[in-house]
């Protein structure tokens, strides 16, 4: 079967469809993907929302690519006059769901760190989605999360996916067609292979297990990361999460190798960076 890396060779792509879209709409999508704004920032939302002639892609896109809480903020806040009523009506909606999704899987990381990580007392960090947002004193229903990530110490991974299956947590072994491990052999081929263990609880939040960090490119010293972890409050629990210049680069490095292709993601990046505004040397010298 053909990849589509082959069909984009036997089928090339139009130049056209590569150059960056310079609309209204795209140049609203980047700019309502930020955290924050300027007061130069919030003109400019008013300014561009008067030429976009095509919502319907606004919102669509805004909310596949998980920027959609922020957008309809920054939207109603500086150019409700300018946005249809219903467009922003349907944002709102949105919106709701994506931070009723993000804080359905905040809960589902609280409950698995309490059932499966205290009570073993090893070495974890939690890495992007909730963890990232709070560990930058963003909200959490601003930041869309579709799952939760959890590096823990080599030694301790097989522990980890054994306490979780115990606990009643699924592991997964396909998602097409989906299918769990379904015997105590499956379970402990995964346990000790899998570079990382994909659960599922019962609220069908998936929650990855990584013994390693990252895949290509930057080599991270685990040691390190589990030793300068930070802290966190988490819905009233506190946890540990990577020290902040180090997430810095893993996040830099990991929505790289998926060519930033969520504007969810750049808000990251934009509010990472207004963090470290008086610390460029020191992320470099990480780097």
């Amino acid at each position: 079967m053909a990849t589509k890396y082959q069909n984009s060779m036997t089928h090339p792509i139009s130049p056209a469809l590569l150059q960056p879209r310079q609309d209204a709409a795209a140049k609203l999508l980047l700019l309502t993907a930020r955290a924050e704004l300027t007061a130069a920032q919030a003109e400019e939302i008013q300014q561009l929302a008067a030429h976009v002639t095509d919502w319907d892609y606004f919102v669509e896109t805004s909310a596949n690519k998980f920027s959609i809480p922020l957008s309809y903020r920054h939207l109603n806040a500086f150019a409700s006059d300018v946005v249809p009523k219903t467009t922003l009506d349907r944002m709102r909606r949105l919106a709701k769901l994506s931070g009723l999704h993000s804080l359905k899987n905040a809960s589902a990381l609280v409950a698995f760190h309490r059932a499966c990580i205290e009570t073993l007392g090893i070495k974890y960090v939690y890495m992007k989605g909730v963890a990232l947002s709070r560990q930058f004193n963003r909200e959490i229903a601003d930041r869309f999360s579709r799952d939760v990530d959890i590096l823990v110490e080599e030694k301790s991974f097989r522990r980890v996916v054994l306490t979780a299956v115990e606990n009643g947590y699924q592991l997964l072994i396909d998602n097409q067609p989906l299918e769990f491990a379904a015997s105590k052999q499956d379970v402990s081929f995964i346990a000790q292979h899998a570079v990382v263990a994909t659960l599922v609880d019962s609220g069908g939040v998936h929650i990855e297990i990584h013994r390693r960090l990252g895949k290509l490119g930057l080599k991270f010293d685990l040691n390190e990361i589990m030793d300068n972890a930070e802290q966190v409050d988490l819905l009233g629990t506190r946890i540990k999460t990577i020290e902040k210049a180090t997430h810095f680069i893993y996040i830099c490095s990991h929505h790289s190798r998926h060519f930033w292709s969520r504007l969810h993601w750049l808000t990251d990046l934009n509010a990472m960076a207004n963090a470290f505004q008086n610390e460029r040397e020191y992320i470099i010298k990480k780097a």
